[in-house]
């Protein structure tokens, strides 16, 4: 197979997808009732409903294909292995790991990172010597509110 043909069929299969998409979105529009006769409230109400039927279903693909991507990544892991290839990389690594007439399976790892626990800061820092009551200001005046996470859901009414 061509280049050139797996380039075509992974577009074609994109556009299936996101035409059965669209059809099943409009099937959902297609049962929209508005609460008010007032046409402008309306429109508004349908944007609405547009928006939380697309969320619902790109929302259902997400999940099928964040799993199916996280799968195929083990599947490549697992299948290096059984050839006695190492999957195994150093930070900052990139390197292919197998390669055949088609395809080419190159892996990854960015550089690490270090992270401080402030329960162990803050045990070090009486260990030096450090008054409580000074360790308590520094890390209140340190302390910035974080806002939490926004996750957002669309359920279907019975």
């Amino acid at each position: 197979m061509k280049h050139t043909d797996i380039v075509s069929m992974t577009a074609v299969l994109a556009k299936d997808i996101k035409e059965a998409q669209t059809d099943a979105l409009n099937k959902l529009n297609g049962s929209f009732t508005p609460s008010t006769q007032d046409n402008d409230k309306a429109n508004k109400q349908f944007d609405m409903h547009t928006a939380m039927g697309q969320f619902m279903l790109v929302s259902g693909l997400n999940s099928t294909y964040k799993k199916a991507y996280d799968k195929a990544k083990e599947e490549l892991d697992e299948s290096a292995n059984a050839l006695g290839l190492s999957t195994d990389m150093k930070d900052g690594e990139s390197r292919t790991v197998f390669q055949n007439n088609m395809f080419s399976f190159i892996k990854n790892r960015n550089k690490g990172g270090e992270t401080t626990s402030i329960k162990d800061f803050i045990i070090e820092l009486n260990k030096m010597g450090v008054e409580k009551d000074t360790i308590e200001k520094a890390f209140g005046n340190a302390t910035k509110p974080k806002k939490g996470s926004v996750y957002y859901s669309v359920t279907l009414v019975d």
